[in-house]
């Protein structure tokens, strides 16, 4: 892995990874040193009050509290907006993690009562039907954030999606054809902590990277510090508002 660390920096991106068309610098440079990811925002906002919302607020924070501690160069993008989602109006990616190896998307999941019912098939949290699977809110929210970028770089990330079950254990022996296990973080994982962390970001970009070996009969190229720098201010771009002269 490439050793990075964030600096504040006044550089432009070099020639040869020149966006086009070009962005101002973000103010976060990658540099060699120490290994880091830089979470946006850097902190999560407390739960909400409403106890609908608590308990995937908290399952959120969770998550977020073991990317934030990755070693690995990139950055997390926490609860983004998406406006370039096919199905819906607007929708939320729960965390974006850009790294060297590409662009993931992780949706996460609080309930400890999700399941795919055996007779009908559907899935249901408790009594609630769900008209999406976790990896279909997932997917969907991957292919927003690839919609949004397909038209501003000039190099091709890999892009892939997973699931983070924090209240849920995933049964490793399913052989569902819908699901792929190595895509899923599930509760025993979550307790163990940052190496828990570590193992399923290992399996699930390693599932993707396998994935697009498969298809391009080659591994797909990893990121520059420059390419990252770009997509942080293609994904999470800082700027001012100000009023007009």
């Amino acid at each position: 892995l490439l050793s990075a660390a964030f600096e504040t920096c006044d550089s432009s991106p070099s020639s040869a990874v020149r966006p086009h068309p070009p962005v101002p610098p973000t103010i976060y440079c990658y540099r060699e040193g120490v290994q880091t990811v830089r979470m946006i925002p850097a902190e999560m906002p407390p739960p909400a009050a409403d106890p609908r919302k608590r308990a995937g607020d908290r399952a959120e924070s969770k998550i977020f509290e073991l990317l934030r501690n990755l070693d690995r160069p990139g950055f997390v993008a926490a609860n983004t907006r998406l406006h370039a989602h096919r199905k819906k109006r607007v929708a939320e990616a729960d965390f974006i993690v850009v790294v060297e190896e590409g662009v993931f998307v992780i949706e996460v999941k609080a309930s400890e009562r999700l399941r795919r019912d055996g007779n009908d098939g559907r899935w249901r949290d408790g009594d609630d039907i769900k008209y999406e699977s976790p990896w279909e809110q997932a997917e969907g929210a991957m292919y927003a954030v690839e919609r949004h970028l397909e038209d501003k770089l000039i190099f091709k990330p890999l892009y892939g999606f997973g699931v983070a079950l924090v209240g849920s254990e995933f049964p490793r022996d399913t052989k569902a054809i819908d699901v792929e296990a190595r895509t899923i973080m599930d509760r025993a994982q979550v307790v163990r902590g940052v190496d828990g962390m570590a193992e399923f970001l290992s399996d699930m970009i390693g599932y993707w990277i396998s994935r697009s070996e498969e298809r391009n009969g080659k591994k797909p190229r990893r990121m520059t510090a420059e390419n990252l720098e770009e997509l942080e201010a293609r994904i999470v771009p800082a700027f001012d508002l100000r009023p007009s002269l």
